[in-house]
């Protein structure tokens, strides 16, 4: 239906986010079509279990179309280098028809405040150490490995806090130290960063650093990350890439123990975004339009 409704707009230049632009094409659509590719079909094989073989089944259907997609509309926009290796390597499409503009993040919206006024909105523990967790795809995004974290540490730090921010309606953390919070409105979750200590994400896929580091970045909160979720060339800068549960254990202890280190990373990584992932990122996909539109 998207796509039939697309036909009956003349435009010049269609940026398409869905799965399957060829069908605008099929359908005898006109527009140039340019694909932005938050990720591809590969973040399907890190399921396990009953849900790994009907993921697999899946990808190799969605695999075959995604291919075709990407490689007949003019232009493919890519978020990460990552995305862009992985478009060429299992999905054949030619790396001269693949730009990357990484994603960015508002640094008005996202920014440090009052830590004590964060807990507060969120009824939080004021005398704690708070670590974060932030994930609707609980299996993917890490939840058993970083809850494990938690409670290993919980042995050395009595003071520490585990927050958990999820969409998923089954979570499983029956504890004091723990508190879930779900479905927090758009507008709060700013606070949620700033009321926490450190963002902990062992993802087991991402496409390129997700809009969840960025933004605790943004807003001063350092991070722990699995190298699934970081781009290596700015590890140390905010955020520090584990790469197996015993460096996530050695990181984030490393964090609680040393506040001045703690604050001197959320500043980094506060740094970072607005040199690198800011909302100035999206210009650039104008440029590419203009460009695109004189070409043809």
């Amino acid at each position: 239906p998207t796509y039939l409704k697309l036909l009956k707009i003349n435009a010049k230049v269609i940026l398409d986010n869905f799965d399957f632009p060829f069908l605008y094409k099929l359908f005898g659509g006109r527009s140039l079509l340019i694909k932005v590719h938050h990720g591809t079909p590969k973040y399907l094989e890190k399921y396990y279990g009953l849900k790994k073989v009907f993921a697999k089944l899946y990808a190799f259907f969605l695999g075959v179309l995604y291919s075709y997609s990407s490689r007949i509309v003019d232009l493919n926009i890519a978020v990460s280098s990552k995305v862009k290796t992985e478009l060429v390597k299992y999905y054949h499409v030619t790396p001269e028809k693949i730009i990357v503009i990484h994603n960015g993040v508002s640094t008005e919206r996202f920014k440090p405040r009052d830590k004590i006024f964060a807990r507060k909105v969120f009824n939080l523990p004021l005398d704690k150490k708070i670590v974060l967790f932030v994930g609707g795809d609980l299996d993917r995004k890490g939840f058993k490995e970083a809850l494990q974290s938690v409670e290993f540490l919980r042995k050395e730090f009595k003071d520490l806090f585990f927050l958990v921010v999820t969409r998923a309606k089954r979570v499983i953390a029956h504890a004091n130290h723990v508190k879930i919070l779900k479905d927090v409105p758009e507008d709060l979750m700013p606070l949620v960063y700033n009321a926490s200590d450190i963002l902990l994400l062992p993802s087991k896929y991402e496409a390129s650093l997700p809009l969840t580091v960025l933004e605790a970045l943004a807003s001063g909160c350092p991070a722990v990350v699995s190298q699934n979720a970081a781009e290596e060339k700015y590890n140390g800068q905010g955020y520090i890439i584990a790469h197996n549960y015993g460096e996530f254990i050695n990181y984030l202890r490393i964090l609680l123990k040393n506040v001045n280190y703690r604050e001197e990373m959320g500043l980094r990584g506060r740094n970072l975004i607005v040199s690198e992932y800011s909302l100035k990122n999206f210009d650039k996909y104008v440029e590419v339009v203009d460009r695109l539109i004189k070409r043809k």
